[in-house]
């Protein structure tokens, strides 16, 4: 039995990030938790290549896709109808991932598409802030 917690961490994530491809494929009302997972799981991918392999390209790779992910669903979200609270200015995952590849052009637009006030009810001011 294989106790290597990067390697559990990299599978778990590659079904994550699978499933959740699968799901937007599909177009549906859970379009915008499909994304928040993609961001997530090609975050973690993206560590797991820097701790098993100190692969600073693969790293700063995932970190981009993370962050094309996120321009992706506030691309959508201009002509797709999503309520305002499954687009949260505080989930900033894919900006931040942007932002640590290098990626200042995704960083930019998130930025720009990405809500400027605070969704009270929905997330914390200062999570919001923090974002």
């Amino acid at each position: 039995m294989n106790h290597d917690y990067v390697d559990v961490a990299r599978y778990n994530m590659s079904l994550t990030l699978r499933s959740s491809l699968e799901g937007m494929v599909r177009q549906d009302e859970y379009e915008a938790d499909h994304v928040s997972n993609i961001c997530v799981a090609y975050r973690v991918l993206g560590i797991c290549a820097l701790l098993q392999k100190a692969d600073v390209e693969a790293f700063a790779g995932q970190l981009c896709r993370s962050g094309q992910a996120r321009l992706h669903l506030l691309s959508l979200a201009k002509t797709m109808p999503l309520p305002a609270e499954r687009l949260p200015g505080s989930d900033n995952i894919g900006f931040s991932d942007a932002l640590a590849a290098g990626d200042l052009v995704t960083a930019r637009s998130i930025a720009r598409l990405s809500t400027h006030r605070h969704l009270e009810g929905v997330e914390y001011e200062e999570d919001f802030l923090f974002a």
